[in-house]
């Protein structure tokens, strides 16, 4: 999931409006990253890659997070893919009439 490791704005996190990122383990490896890291903040990211603003905080990931930037832009790709525009066709069957 990867919306379970994105950096909360503290305001949101004692409002009770969304859960804390879970501090990393000790023993934690590549593998235990977050695929894609959201970083929040009140102002505008100098070095973002991409960013939004939502609910007067700004989210984003960093340009120079070269992980995160290809997992985002992989998953990017996919929903472009699979977002055509072009309506299903219903498939045609021919039975043959002797």
């Amino acid at each position: 999931m990867l919306g379970a490791r994105v950096e909360a704005p503290a305001t949101d996190v004692q409002e009770g409006s969304t859960f804390p990122v879970p501090p990393a383990r000790l023993d934690s490896g590549p593998r235990d990253q977050p695929l894609v890291k959201i970083h929040s903040g009140a102002e505008p990211p100098a070095h973002a890659f991409a960013a939004v603003r939502y609910n007067n905080h700004w989210f984003w990931i960093d340009n120079r997070d070269f992980r995160s930037k290809a997992a985002f832009t992989f998953l990017l790709l996919l929903t472009s893919l699979a977002q055509t525009g072009v309506v299903p066709q219903a498939p045609v069957l021919t039975v043959p009439a002797s």
